[in-house]
């Protein structure tokens, strides 16, 4: 596990290949399946490196991880809740899962692009998509736009924030 942190925290150095958007879109992917990839961490680190590359970074980003989301959700539809229960046994039973059930169930198609959108796992969104049948066409929309969204914000807070921080500190 250590080591697999280690390769997490060396890959913004390689954000000026050509292939590290491709890269993300791996790691984006593998989320879905390892649980401990900081995700999150590694677009901002990247977008810190690299300005320029925000647009393919969050996009590819978001390409990757709509696909784990989609094999995740076949995953669960195929095997069903079993799956899950031995797989991570605490994500049906939170708090949280059964407030966003309740979102899936009023909101449809919007809550599921706002819980791609969120700071959150995506791994009990898509449990609920899975187990409530929804069309792997639908989870596909939400999830890259939700995802999307949430990787360009991140993209442009990260981009923009050591200008805001040198108008705010700097020495007049």
């Amino acid at each position: 596990m250590k080591r697999l942190f280690a390769f997490f925290k060396t890959l913004p150095q390689y954000v000026h290949r050509p292939w590290y958007p491709y890269l993300m879109a791996l790691t984006a992917f593998s989320d879905y399946f390892l649980f401990v990839v900081p995700l999150d961490a590694i677009v901002v680190g990247s977008i810190v490196a690299a300005r320029t590359r925000w647009l393919s970074i969050s996009f590819w980003s978001s390409i990757g991880s709509t696909l784990g989301a989609l094999v995740f959700a076949e995953i669960i539809e195929h095997f069903g809740v079993s799956a899950i229960q031995s797989w991570a046994p605490h994500i049906l039973d939170s708090e949280f899962t059964h407030t966003l059930t309740h979102w899936v169930q009023h909101y449809g198609f919007w809550a599921l692009i706002a819980s791609a959108a969120a700071p959150i796992h995506q791994h009990p969104t898509v449990a609920i998509a899975a187990i409530a049948k929804i069309s792997m066409g639908t989870l596909f929309i939400t999830m890259f736009i939700g995802r999307f969204i949430k990787y360009c914000v991140y993209t442009w807070l990260s981009g923009h924030a050591q200008n805001g921080f040198n108008r705010l500190f700097k020495k007049k």
